[in-house]
């Protein structure tokens, strides 16, 4: 083809990058690829970017249908791989451009941490095969629940788990408080009953505890340039992990802050507790 130079302009889903431009030169046969930075965004607005002149312009583009279908079905393979890794919710945050690092939100949530009792015994004792099954069980009988009852695992660390259930209202504390709570109730009955799994054969049973706390957290890409996690953090998240340790000690299935146990009947107080970290003791409460 009498062609001299041809130029690639493309998008792409990076925390430091909004795109591409490939270069290639017929006389030197020479590759040239530019990352350019989110910045460029801020710095030319859409309105005067001379893509736009094209997309809105007169011209004719015509593509093969293969490469549309190609195309349909990369982003359909991306959506489903972001969803399994990131969650239902999460993951189409991500697949729409949110990953700058510190990009994010303020969200009000019921937040969820659950562990496992004895996981540490039992995984000396157990072979690998088998614990990863019973890890497996495990999660999947608690993420049953929380995605029947609104919400949405945000990490797996170890043999816990982290999930919220967000708050799009403000008056709708007390029902998403409830609706979680629920969720803990059906989860750890669901987790009661994985003694009837293969990998439980001689084993005694599966005993989690959860911790529930209401509060808003920074939800959003946080980590390295180039290795980020779309999570939750703040004062909220480092109080429910902690209610969560307590639970262990207390000997709680199911334990909640103050804040939660406000929004709740049927609910009764287990004192104040001092947890690692808090300078102020927390008062936790338990279902009568």
């Amino acid at each position: 083809m009498p062609l001299l130079r041809v130029t690639l302009h493309t998008a792409t889903l990076h925390p430091q990058f909004l795109g591409t431009t490939i270069t290639w030169w017929r006389d030197t046969a020479e590759i040239v690829q530019v990352m350019i930075a989110h910045e460029v965004s801020d710095a030319i607005p859409y309105e005067k970017n001379p893509v736009r002149r094209v997309c809105y312009g007169r011209e004719t583009l015509r593509r093969r249908l293969s490469i549309a279908a190609d195309r349909h079905n990369q982003y359909w393979i991306t959506h489903n791989l972001l969803c399994a890794y990131l969650g239902a919710n999460t993951g189409p945050k991500v697949l729409t451009g949110q990953v700058r690092r510190g990009a994010g939100m303020a969200l009000t949530a019921v937040l969820w941490s659950s562990d496992l009792r004895g996981f540490t015994e039992r995984s000396d004792r157990l072979p690998s095969e088998r614990m990863i099954a019973l890890l497996n069980a495990l999660f999947e009988a608690q993420d049953a629940e929380i995605r029947a009852h609104g919400g949405e695992i945000l990490k797996f660390i170890g043999d816990g788990l982290l999930a919220i259930f967000p708050i799009a209202e403000t008056d709708a504390v007390a029902t998403v408080a409830t609706t979680a709570v629920a969720a803990a109730r059906k989860a750890i009955t669901a987790v009661a009953r994985l003694s009837d799994q293969p990998a439980m054969e001689g084993e005694p049973p599966l005993d989690i505890v959860i911790a529930l706390h209401v509060g808003t957290a920074h939800y959003g890409n946080i980590g390295a340039a180039d290795r980020l996690d779309f999570t939750v953090i703040g004062p909220a998240v480092n109080l429910v992990t902690r209610i969560e340790n307590a639970a262990k000690m207390l000997g709680q299935p199911i334990v909640v802050s103050a804040d939660l146990a406000a929004a709740l009947d049927g609910f009764v107080s287990l004192g104040r507790h001092r947890l690692r970290g808090l300078a102020t003791p927390q008062e936790l409460f338990a279902p009568a």
